[in-house]
């Protein structure tokens, strides 16, 4: 038998508001997927994900409007800047 072995990939990255403050308590997580991170003290976030190719990222927080961010993933750290406005 042939084993496959699949790449994971690090999603980093940012979550501010408008004014450029960190939003501590927003979720990052890919659509239909398990992979995301809730965003810590100072508005970063990270996770692994072993999806490739273009996904939507979506960033969620209590009273702010839901930003959906598409992303093509590939072998490579990806580094994202999500602002809620």
């Amino acid at each position: 038998t042939q084993s496959v072995a699949v790449a994971q990939v690090i999603v980093r990255g940012t979550v501010v508001d408008a004014q450029q403050r960190p939003l501590p308590t927003a979720t990052v997580a890919i659509v239909g997927s398990y992979a995301g991170a809730s965003v810590g003290a100072d508005g970063t976030f990270s996770f692994e994900t072993s999806d490739q190719g273009a996904v939507q990222i979506v960033a969620q927080m209590l009273g702010y409007t839901r930003h959906v961010h598409t992303l093509t993933i590939t072998d490579t750290t990806r580094q994202l800047s999500l602002r809620f406005v």
